[in-house]
C-alpha cells in the first residue's frame, strides 16, 4: 500500500509539472505551500525528588509540501486540487511519509448569473448564525510566536474573516436595479457534518442569507443557519434540529469630517430532538446593537455596542469554538514519577494543531474559565447582556495607534443561584513605530503592547460561595529591522489567575447538570527571542529560543518550565 501511494504521489506531481510546462495559456497552474518545522524542547520541573521516569529531552518536527493544481478549462470553470506530502522528524527512508488530500474544489458561474462551488468551501455569515470566532486570548499573541500558531491557523483554514472551512455545495448571486434598490444578494451553502452508521444518522449543515442593498448608506438582512439530523439514515429516532433565523441591518452616514455607521441584529433560535420525550427543547433569542462613530481629521473612532443573548440561545455555526479544552497535549502529556496527565497550557496552544477543532459542534463546547470566562463563545456566548465601547486614535504618518476597550455585562438568568454574575473587561493597545520618527533610520522598528483584565464576580447565597475570579494578560513583542530583511525579535506573554469560580458541567444535550468548583491562583509565561529573515513577502526563516514557565498553587501538577530552541521555514508560491 505505502508503495502504490508512492507511485500515485509521484505521478501526480510529474502529470502536473508537464502539464504546466505544456501550456502555452494560464489555464493550468501550480500553487501551494512548503514549510520545515523544528521544536527541541527541555522540561525542567520543580520537585522533592527527582523525575526519573519522564525524559526531559524532546525533538519534533516535520517538514511539508503542498502542492496544488489549479485548471481552468473554460473561463467559467475553475478546480482546485491540492495533495499535501508531510515527513515528520523520527521516520527514516519513507517510513514516516503521509499523502493527504488537502484541498478539492470545483466552482463555476451559470450564466453569466449563478455562482457555485463543490467540495471545499469557505463561508461566513454573521456573528450569531455562522462565525469562526477566534480565542479571545490567543488573538493578541506576539508576533514572535504568532508565526508558530500561523501554521495551526494555516492547517485548520482558520482565516482572518472568520469563514469556516465546510465540504459541500455553495451557490450565490445577485440582482441588480435600476431605481429604488441598488442590489438584492442571494447566498447559500450546505455541507456534511458525520457521516451516517449505527446509532448515528446523517448530520448536515446548511446556512443562507438574502441581502437588500438599498444604497451605500442602508442595507438589510435576513441571515439562516440550522444544524439538522436527516431521518431515516440510520436506526436512531432522535433526530436533532437547530435552526437559527435573524435579521441583521446596517447603515451609515457620512457629513464632513464625521463618519457613523450603524449596524444590528436580532433573532431568535430553537434546539430540539425529535421523537425523544427526555431530550429538552430550548428557545431563545438575541438582539444587539453598534454605533461607530469616526472623526476623520484627527482621526480618532469611538464604538459603543449593546448584547443581550439569551441563556438558551443555541447557534451552533457561531458558538462552535476553535480551542478543544476536552484534548491533551502531545508534547510531555505525562510527567512526574506518577506520570501524572498534563492539561495543556497556552504554549501548547501557539503550536499543537492537535488541540483544535473544525467541526461545528451541536452543544456548547467545554470552556475554561482561566483563560476566558466572559466571551467564551464570542459575541454569541448565551446568558449575557450588557454593553462594550471601544476607542482608538491612529496617527497619520502611522507612527503610532492606540486603542482602549471597556465591557460591562451581567447574566440573565442566574445558574445555580438567583444572583447574577458580573463581568468586567479593560484592555488596550499600543502599537509604535520607532523608525517612523527618525529619518536617517531607514529599516523598520515595531514596538507592540497588549494588556486586559477580566473579572467575574457574584455575592454568596446561602451555602453557595461567593464568585471573584481574576485573569490578567499582558503580551509584549519588539522587531528590530537591523539588516536589510533581517530582523531581530523578542516577545512576551504572560496569563495569570486567582479566584473562585463554578465551571460548568452539561450533558449530552448541552444542559448544566452540575457546577465543579474552581479554586485557582496560577501563572503562565512564555518569553523568547530570536532572528527572522525575509527572503521574499512569501519566503521565510525563523529561529526562536524561549522558555515557558507555569506554576500553579492549587493543582497535582508542579510547577515546570519548558525551554524550547524553534526553528521555522515558511514558503507560499
Amino acid at each position: 500500500m505505502y508503495t502504490i501511494k508512492i507511485f500515485c504521489a509521484s505521478c501526480l506531481i510529474g502529470i502536473c509539472s508537464q502539464i504546466t510546462l505544456a501550456q502555452t495559456t494560464d489555464k493550468v497552474t501550480v500553487n501551494g505551500s512548503s514549510r520545515a518545522l523544528f521544536f527541541a524542547d527541555d522540561l525542567q520541573q520543580e520537585l522533592t525528588e527527582p523525575d526519573t521516569v519522564t525524559a526531559p529531552k524532546e525533538n519534533s518536527g516535520h517538514t511539508l509540501v503542498d502542492l496544488g493544481v489549479n485548471i481552468r478549462p473554460l473561463d467559467h470553470i475553475e478546480i482546485q486540487g491540492m495533495v499535501r506530502v508531510r515527513n515528520d522528524f523520527g521516520g527514516f527512508w519513507g517510513s514516516g511519509i503521509t499523502f493527504d488530500v488537502r484541498q478539492l474544489y470545483v466552482k463555476g458561474i451559470i450564466a453569466d448569473v449563478v455562482r457555485y462551488q463543490l467540495g471545499d468551501i469557505d463561508y461566513v455569515l454573521t456573528p450569531f448564525t455562522m462565525y469562526n470566532q477566534k480565542e479571545y486570548f490567543l488573538q493578541h499573541t506576539p508576533s514572535t510566536f504568532k508565526q508558530f500558531q500561523q501554521t495551526i491557523d494555516y492547517d485548520m483554514f482558520f482565516n482572518d474573516d472568520a469563514t469556516r472551512r465546510q465540504q459541500g455545495a455553495a451557490v450565490d448571486f445577485s440582482l441588480l436595479f435600476s431605481d429604488l434598490v441598488q442590489e438584492l444578494q442571494f447566498s447559500g451553502m450546505t455541507s456534511r457534518q458525520q457521516p451516517a452508521a449505527a446509532g448515528q444518522n446523517e448530520r448536515l449543515f446548511s446556512a443562507a442569507n438574502i441581502t437588500l442593498i438599498q444604497s451605500k448608506y442602508f442595507a438589510i438582512g435576513y441571515n439562516f443557519s440550522n444544524l439538522y439530523d436527516i431521518a431515516g439514515t440510520s436506526k436512531n429516532t432522535d433526530i436533532f434540529h437547530n435552526p437559527v433565523h435573524t435579521i441583521s441591518a446596517k447603515s451609515s452616514i457620512e457629513k464632513e469630517n464625521w463618519k457613523i455607521a450603524l449596524s444590528g441584529e436580532t433573532g431568535a433560535s430553537k434546539m430540539w430532538y425529535s421523537e425523544n420525550a427526555e431530550a429538552p427543547s430550548l428557545n431563545d433569542y438575541f438582539m444587539e446593537g453598534k454605533v461607530k462613530v469616526s472623526y476623520t481629521p484627527i482621526p480618532l473612532t469611538a464604538t459603543v455596542q449593546y448584547v443581550s443573548v439569551g441563556p438558551d440561545f443555541r447557534s451552533p455555526g457561531a458558538q462552535t469554538k476553535q480551542v478543544n479544552f476536552d484534548a491533551y497535549p502531545r508534547a510531555y502529556d505525562r510527567i512526574t514519577n506518577d506520570q501524572l496527565l498534563r492539561t495543556f497550557d497556552y504554549y501548547d496552544l501557539v503550536r499543537d494543531v492537535a488541540l483544535y477543532n473544525m467541526r461545528i459542534e451541536s452543544g456548547l463546547m467545554n470552556m475554561d474559565p482561566r483563560y476566558d470566562n466572559i466571551t467564551p463563545y464570542g459575541l454569541a456566548t448565551p446568558n449575557r447582556q450588557g454593553v462594550q465601547a471601544g476607542l482608538q486614535y491612529a496617527d497619520k504618518l502611522d507612527r503610532f495607534t492606540i486603542k482602549a476597550g471597556y465591557l460591562s455585562q451581567t447574566e440573565i438568568r442566574g445558574q445555580g443561584t438567583t444572583l447574577l454574575r458580573s463581568f468586567g473587561r479593560f484592555s488596550s493597545d499600543l502599537t509604535i513605530k520607532p523608525s517612523a520618527f527618525l529619518k536617517q533610520y531607514a529599516k523598520q522598528i515595531v514596538i507592540d503592547v497588549h494588556m486586559h483584565m477580566d473579572q467575574t464576580s457574584r455575592d454568596a447565597e446561602g451555602n453557595v460561595p461567593a464568585v471573584d475570579l481574576q485573569t490578567n494578560v499582558i503580551a509584549g513583542n519588539i522587531a528590530v529591522e537591523t539588516f536589510k530583511q533581517l530582523d531581530v525579535l523578542f516577545g512576551m506573554q504572560q496569563i495569570s489567575y486567582s479566584g473562585f469560580e463554578f465551571a460548568p458541567l452539561r450533558d449530552e444535550f448541552g444542559q448544566i447538570i452540575y457546577f465543579n468548583p474552581l479554586q485557582t491562583d496560577g501563572s503562565q509565561t512564555l518569553v523568547g527571542g530570536g532572528l527572522q529573515y525575509r527572503f521574499t513577502e512569501l519566503i521565510s526563516t525563523s529561529a526562536i529560543f524561549s522558555k515557558f514557565s507555569m506554576s500553579e498553587a492549587i493543582s497535582e501538577l508542579p510547577p515546570y518550565s519548558i525551554g524550547t530552541f524553534a526553528f521555522i521555514f515558511k514558503m507560499d508560491f
